[in-house]
């Protein structure tokens, strides 16, 4: 651009001192022509964004402290990048755009952080001090029943689900009583049950409380036929497994879909997880001990549609005949988003599909 300019100059100069005559004349006008078309052609500039980097600090919010190993997730995706003991953190390879950082820490709220990073901001760009409130957490009693809607009966094998952990299993009256250590706050509470609609709830754990009564009612779920239409085309798969079939496919993990499971001879859950090369399955009273044969220290981190199932006896949860599909990852790389959480002391993930709820 620079040297654009300084032709432009010269040209100016000489169109001002140099009068031109005949074919010389109009020789001399078409050179200046051409030049002061090129002062005045737009040159396109080359612009190749790099990306950015994010830095900043973490700290308590009610001790002003810094917090340490934090688990980052930017837009998604966790990072290998967590703060230091002093909260500070750095982010590389931020393109620009509107982003979510997420932050993760044992006994902290979780807390979501959304920017936007124009193209033209300065390559570093400082995010300040973000605080993570602690999670203030009562040792509470959670009790109750749940029955049918229609005819008052209880209902046993019902999934009692806090924040998308499942903390207890009804036994055959209905009823259930367990002792757990939750968030002070509004919590999510999940009632799931085949045949049953799903029953999402928000309860509050106040200060003082010290135990919580639910009494709850599912309403039966009504399935409306359709015409029945006979086609020769492969069926439709079932769409709680849609996301089972992709990952298979892709041949990242170990897999055992309805097909496989409907000729393993099983009378107990735990049976077709045995049949995992990567699994090491041992029942105990009130638990099933499920392992990754890579690091038997450590309890795999164990789903059932979609939700975290914490200290539970699968044995106990599920019938064997319940079972749709499984899905184990022995490693982090191989664990899907969706269920590569931060969690202490835990080693690979087991998927467990039910045919419980709607297709």
């Amino acid at each position: 651009m620079f040297m654009i300019r300084n032709v432009a100059l010269t040209v100016t100069d000489t169109m001002t001192h140099f009068r031109p005559t005949t074919q010389t004349g109009k020789t001399c006008q078409a050179l200046l022509g051409l030049l002061a078309s090129l002062v005045f052609c737009p040159v396109p500039a080359v612009a190749q964004e790099a990306g950015f980097i994010l830095q900043g600090f973490i700290f308590d919010s009610s001790s002003a402290t810094p917090i340490g190993d934090v688990v980052l997730e930017l837009d998604g995706i966790v990072l290998e990048a967590r703060s230091d003991p002093g909260g500070a953190f750095v982010i590389t390879d931020v393109p620009s755009g509107g982003h979510t950082l997420m932050a993760f820490k044992d006994a902290f709220v979780s807390k979501a952080f959304e920017f936007s990073i124009p193209p033209n901001s300065p390559s570093t760009i400082d995010m300040g001090v973000l605080a993570l409130a602690r999670v203030v957490v009562r040792e509470v009693t959670v009790f109750g029943t749940v029955s049918d809607a229609t005819n008052n009966r209880p209902i046993e094998s019902v999934r009692i689900a806090i924040n998308d952990t499942v903390i207890a299993i009804t036994e055959l009256d209905g009823g259930f009583a367990v002792q757990r250590r939750i968030a002070q706050g509004f919590n999510r509470l999940t009632v799931q049950r085949f045949g049953y609609e799903t029953l999402f709830r928000d309860i509050e754990i106040e200060p003082t409380s010290t135990e919580i009564s639910l009494m709850v009612t599912l309403e039966r779920q009504v399935t409306r036929l359709r015409n029945i239409v006979v086609e020769t085309e492969e069926p439709a798969l079932n769409k709680k497994l849609e996301g089972f079939y992709e990952r298979r496919a892709q041949g990242v993990g170990q897999f055992l879909g309805p097909e496989e499971i409907a000729r393993i001879p099983a009378s107990r859950a735990s049976d077709i997880l045995k049949r995992m090369p990567a699994l090491s399955v041992r029942p105990l009273p009130g638990q099933t001990e499920i392992m990754i044969n890579r690091c038997l220290r450590h309890l795999a981190r164990v789903y059932v549609d979609g939700l975290e199932v914490f200290d539970a006896d699968i044995d106990l949860m599920l019938n064997a005949l319940d079972i749709a599909a499984v899905e184990v990852y022995t490693g982090g790389a191989q664990i899907p988003l969706q269920f590569n959480r931060p969690a202490p002391r835990k080693c690979g993930v087991v998927i467990i599909w039910t045919k419980i709820g709607r297709p």
